[in-house]
């Protein structure tokens, strides 16, 4: 039998797959990802994930020096369910330097989701709901998020 550390209820196991359990934390990774932005010419893009069993949280940026076409970041580390567009448990917030969108009249704010059986974030304008489609002439693009992929 393998040795285990307990910590407020949750089993860490000390070899795997020795253990299993509802509590047995078993499922652990973190990594890197590179984002691409379609319809634009990017510089530099960055991406980072931790997921904990069912649960992705990932972060990205990207910097672009030209725009023109569709506003999709792709290349998630993961593919999101199939059945229908996922937003139950799922948020991505972007933080925008130098425009990212071009936005349709009247106020409101970018909202990002995710794709089903897909890789890719896509933006729609709220509260409009109007999906964004064109990406701005040159930019920086910070955006996090998290989902739940089963």
């Amino acid at each position: 039998m393998a040795t285990t550390y307990g910590v407020n209820g949750i089993t860490y196991a000390a070899t795997q797959p020795s253990e299993t359990g509802a509590n047995v934390l078993d499922d652990y990774e973190e990594g890197e990802w590179t984002p691409t932005l379609s319809g634009a010419t990017v510089g530099t893009a960055l991406g980072k994930y931790v997921k904990i069993g069912k649960l992705y949280q990932f972060q990205g940026r990207i910097y672009w020096t030209g725009g023109g076409g569709s506003a999709i970041v792709g290349g998630l580390p993961f593919t999101q369910p199939s059945g229908g567009n996922h937003h139950h448990g799922m948020s991505v917030v972007p933080y925008v330097d130098s425009g990212f969108i071009a936005p349709p009249s009247g106020k409101g704010y970018i909202l990002g989701y995710l794709s089903s059986d897909s890789t890719n974030i896509n933006w729609r304008w709220q509260p409009n709901t109007i999906t964004a489609t064109t990406v701005v002439a040159g930019g920086d693009l910070y955006f996090e998020g998290s989902t739940q992929t089963e």
